[in-house]
């Protein structure tokens, strides 16, 4: 009779060995010459380590790899390419590229590093547009206006539970808690105003556009995520379109 656990054993194995070794990674156009270790997380929320501060809900398609130093060099990649924010090309066994970054600091053990690549499980689906003020002026029915252009930034944005320590007076209580990551510009327009109300498009998960105002909240995020190369973090309320009820 075939002793099961050691069948369920080699199974587990095989099917680590095969979870691993056809992925394949490269770096601005330069391939690894030798396919690391990477394991598939699967789809997990920032949050899963019950840090506090950080954004709810799921954002990331998430990967582990370990890169050799040798395996770097011999393919001709420079070690800085190991950073907080960088973006690499993965392919799986279908044989298309797309693109990751390195979603939190890489660790280096010994020989090789260890690297924590994601990608957004979906698109931008919040757009909004503001007004800059161009220091010019004119003169409207006798008071000097500032001249304006208007900008835009799109964001990665899911609807969570409202917080209670946060109070803006006259919204209204249909207004959505919005948290993401802003994906064009990655990095919070100086100009960009806070607590006003702006333009926006909402994509619900259906596809459907929502038009209405969205009012940005200050940011809580820490310097040293920055750099990232899913955005800076985005917090606010979406107000659709006739939405006035207080």
């Amino acid at each position: 009779m075939p002793n099961l656990k050691a069948l369920h054993n080699k199974a587990a194995r095989l099917s680590q060995k095969m979870d691993v070794s056809f992925r394949k990674l490269r770096y601005q156009g330069v391939e690894l010459k030798v396919n690391p270790r990477i394991k598939s997380l699967g789809e997990v929320p920032k949050n899963r380590n019950g840090q506090q501060g950080e954004l709810r809900g799921r954002f990331f398609e998430l990967w582990e790899a370990f890169i050799g130093t040798q395996n770097l060099s011999s393919s001709g990649i420079a070690g800085t390419s190991i950073v907080l924010g960088s973006i690499w090309e993965m392919s799986e066994d279908d044989g298309v590229w797309f693109n990751v970054f390195v979603q939190t600091v890489p660790i280096r053990q010994s020989s090789r590093y260890r690297v924590e690549f994601a990608r957004f499980l979906s698109g931008a689906n919040l757009s909004v547009t503001y007004q800059v003020g161009q220091g010019t002026f004119t003169t409207i029915e006798g008071n000097p206006t500032e001249d304006t252009l208007p900008a835009n930034f799109t964001a990665i944005a899911n609807q969570q539970q409202r917080p209670t320590t946060i109070d803006l007076p006259g919204l209204p209580v249909s207004a959505l808690y919005l948290e993401g990551y802003h994906i064009e510009p990655k990095a919070v327009p100086a100009e960009l105003p806070i607590n006003r109300r702006m333009t926006a498009t909402l994509t619900n998960p259906s596809g459907q556009a929502i038009e209405g105002v969205f009012i940005l909240l200050p940011s809580l995020q820490k310097p040293n995520t920055l750099a990232a190369g899913r955005g800076e973090e985005l917090r606010g309320y979406f107000l659709m379109q006739g939405s006035d009820r207080s």
